[in-house]
This record gives C-alpha cells, sequence and structure tokens, in this order.
C-alpha cells in the first residue's frame, strides 16, 4: 500500500544501497546548516539506519517531484485522510484565527492523528496552506469501535439473485458482472478492537475503505476543541470553517475518474462509474449499485435527482391551480364533470414516476439481509464459544498443574521427614 511512483523509486535505491554510503556522507556535510538533517558525530549508526536516513532525506529534496494526484505523504506510505486548507490573511483577527489553528491542530494530534502541512509556496495560488490528516490504525481501531462501523467477518456464501428464463432479450441493459459485483460480499459486524482476530484483516493499510477512515477523521474533527473564547469552550470544525480560520475541509478521491489505474491488482472504481454509468448514453443501463455506495455517490446524486424533479413539481402544481379555477361546471358537460380532467392525469403520471424513481425492496433482497444478519449473529456467538472454551481449557489446565505442583510438593515433604 503507498504511492507507487514512491515506492518505485524506493525499490531503485535498495539496489544501489553499497554505493550510497559515500555519497551520504557528503551529503551530511552540504545539510549541516539545517538542523533537521543534523547527525552527530557520537552517534554510531547502522547501515540500515543510515540507508533509511538517506531515503528519508532524498524523498524530502525531491518534495517539488511527487506527484500532486498523489494521496498520500511525502513518504508515499501514510494515505491523506483528509485535508484543510487556509490562507493567511492581513486582518486584525488574523492571530486570533492562527492561535486558533495551532490549538486546534495540537489537539488532533493529541488524539493520534498524524498531520503534515504544505508550504503555500506549493499551492497553485501561492497563497494556501493545506493540513493533510492521517489516521494511523490505533485511531482507526478505536473510533471504528465507537461508531460501530461494520466490517467483513467472513466470505459470504450467499448467491447472486438469478434473471429471469427471458433475459436473454435484456442483454444490452445488463452491466457486465465485474461492474456490478466489483468485490465479492461478506458477512458483516460491528468492529471491536477486542476482537480484531474475528475480522479479516490481511492488511492493515486496507482493511478500513476510504469512506471509513473519511467518517473516523470527520467525526474526530467535528468535536476536537480548539480553545476558550468569552468563558465558553469552542469546538468543531464547523466553527472554524465559518469564522474562516479554515477556508475548506475535504477528503481526496481515490484516483482521477478520466485515468484507469496504473497497478492492475488496485481498480479505479471513479474510472469504472465515469465508464459505464456517469454517461447519457448509459441511461437505459443498470445501476453499479455497489460502486456508486462504496463511492458516496448517491448524496450527490440524490440532490441531482430532487433538483431534476422541482420543474416538474411546478409545472404540475401551475396545472392543479389552473384546474381549481376553471372548477366550475361548463356548459354541455354532465354535472359533476370538468374540462380540467386531464390536469389528474398530468399529476397521476407525476406520481407514477415518483413512485418508479424510489421503488420498493425487492422481496429477494429483503429475505438476504435477515439470512446475513442470522449468520453474522451465529459467526459471533460461534466465535464467543470457542473463545469461552480455550480460557475455560486453559483455566482448568492452570487447576491441574497447580493441583500436581502441590501434590509433588507434599510428596517430597514426605519423603524428607
Amino acid at each position: 500500500m503507498g504511492d507507487p511512483d514512491l515506492l518505485e523509486m524506493v525499490e531503485e535505491e535498495g539496489l544501489r544501497a553499497k554505493e550510497i554510503d559515500n555519497a551520504l556522507q557528503m551529503t551530511e556535510s552540504q545539510c549541516a546548516r539545517d538542523t533537521r538533517f543534523l547527525v552527530f558525530k557520537e552517534q554510531q549508526l547502522s547501515p540500515e539506519k543510515r540507508f533509511n536516513l538517506f531515503l528519508r532525506r532524498r524523498l524530502m529534496f525531491q518534495r517539488s517531484e511527487q506527484s500532486k494526484d498523489s494521496i498520500f505523504f511525502r513518504d508515499g506510505i501514510r494515505q491523506i485522510d483528509f485535508v484543510l486548507s487556509y490562507v493567511e490573511d492581513m486582518k486584525k483577527d488574523s492571530e486570533l484565527k492562527t492561535e486558533r489553528r495551532r490549538e486546534f491542530e495540537l489537539n488532533l494530534r493529541k488524539t493520534g492523528l498524524e498531520l503534515e502541512i504544505e508550504d503555500k509556496m506549493n499551492s497553485e495560488d501561492g497563497k494556501t496552506f493545506f493540513v493533510k490528516i492521517h489516521a494511523p490504525w490505533e485511531v482507526l481501531v478505536t473510533y471504528a469501535e465507537v461508531l460501530g462501523i461494520k466490517m467483513p467477518i467472513k466470505l459470504s456464501d450467499t448467491s447472486q439473485p438469478k434473471y429471469p428464463p427471458l433475459s436473454c432479450m435484456l442483454g444490452p441493459v445488463k452491466l457486465p458482472a465485474t461492474v456490478k459485483y466489483p468485490h465479492p460480499e461478506y458477512f458483516t459486524a460491528q468492529f471491536t478492537r477486542h476482537r480484531q482476530e474475528l475480522f479479516l484483516i490481511e492488511d492493515e493499510a486496507t482493511f478500513f475503505p476510504s469512506s471509513a477512515r473519511n467518517r473516523i477523521v470527520y467525526y474526530i474533527l467535528s468535536r476536537c476543541p480548539f480553545g476558550v473564547e468569552e468563558g465558553k469552550k469552542k469546538i468543531g470544525i464547523e466553527r472554524l470553517l465559518n469564522s474562516n480560520t479554515y477556508l475548506s475541509a475535504y477528503p481526496l478521491h481515490d484516483g482521477q475518474y478520466w485515468k484507469p489505474s496504473k497497478t492492475p491488482t488496485h481498480i479505479n472504481e471513479r474510472y469504472v462509474l465515469c465508464q459505464n454509468w456517469a454517461r447519457f448514453s448509459y441511461f437505459y443501463k443498470e445501476q453499479p449499485l455497489d460502486l456508486i455506495r462504496t463511492n458516496d455517490v448517491p448524496f450527490a446524486f440524490n440532490a441531482l435527482k430532487i433538483k431534476g424533479l422541482v420543474g416538474p413539481a411546478l409545472v404540475a402544481e401551475v396545472y392543479e391551480l389552473k384546474g381549481l379555477k376553471r372548477s366550475s361546471p361548463s356548459q354541455g358537460l354532465p354535472e359533476g364533470q370538468t374540462d380540467s380532467e386531464p390536469v389528474w392525469h398530468i399529476v397521476f403520471l407525476f406520481k407514477f414516476l415518483l413512485a418508479w424513481m424510489i421503488p420498493d425492496v425487492p422481496k429477494d433482497v429483503v429475505e438476504k439481509i435477515k439470512r446475513e444478519k442470522l449468520m453474522t449473529v451465529k459467526i459471533i456467538h460461534d466465535f464467543e464459544l470457542n473463545k469461552l472454551k480455550e480460557n475455560l481449557d486453559f483455566e482448568y489446565g492452570n487447576i491441574i498443574r497447580s493441583d500436581l505442583e502441590e501434590d509433588s510438593r507434599s510428596l517430597r515433604d514426605k519423603t524428607i521427614i
């Protein structure tokens, strides 16, 4: 897990580790004026530490060569989970804002978050500072338990819903299986750090998805204090945004939507969505709901859908008011019938469109959700039962061992007597 460009550079440097030792000594003498690079002569560094020191300096020197599209810190390993931006202004309250930022960032570090600040010289306008935030593993597991985030515990054995017999006629509407079901399904349970062995943790860097990491960091940001003003404790990033102490606070996307992923093991889901969903020519296709959900697109899509319904709603309202205005019986028409009947057809059509755009949950999906809940409870129960048995066996073994030691001790005492 890391920035591919930086990791490739590290691998190339590792092959030339023996040739770097002499160059490192020259680098130390050239950087003696910078306190960040000072190495005291009393310290006898091992070759491994000297090589790691060289890589750390190399990354600092080549900071300008790092891609602006990178979602990692300068070391190419720690992922950026949130970004804060601000501009130093020269107004009267500039000192107050600076003190707020200093206190806020200090408290963020106390919670365990790691921060890295990009100087304004590296920004496009030359005025904006960026604070990059990374949540390490200990912070993630602590707040994942607090927020009750569900994480995978076992690969799901439920089969995907089958198409009806005449589904071959729906070929043009279907999506490829790799797009509709990009990831395997799992049974999930609320994460707890005391039962980490229950969860499928293959790599700590990739276990929590970006959406969960962003949620955890924002939870911390929204509850982090930044000082006491007028006898009241001030808390939260929203207050700092409203007072223009910070200009913006946002998470990063996992990749560019117009570029495919460079590595075959990592799929750029935004690119897949752009190619198979976010196009007008694909309006008749199925929706890749899994990809939409994992990329937090429904919020933006629902907002866009609601805005698109404002126009039809206004038109329907105008027609309804027009029909009420002309609801008096007209000449030549039977009593109780008006010439505004078409208006109700328009209202009915509008309601039908709303019902079609917000459908009910299918029956098979409801049954699948119920089964997954039951299976999750069963898995957790079996895990707790096995753990209890292990503890009982351990305690029983200790009791037997202590009894044997006591018997042997008493036998030894009798033998001596």
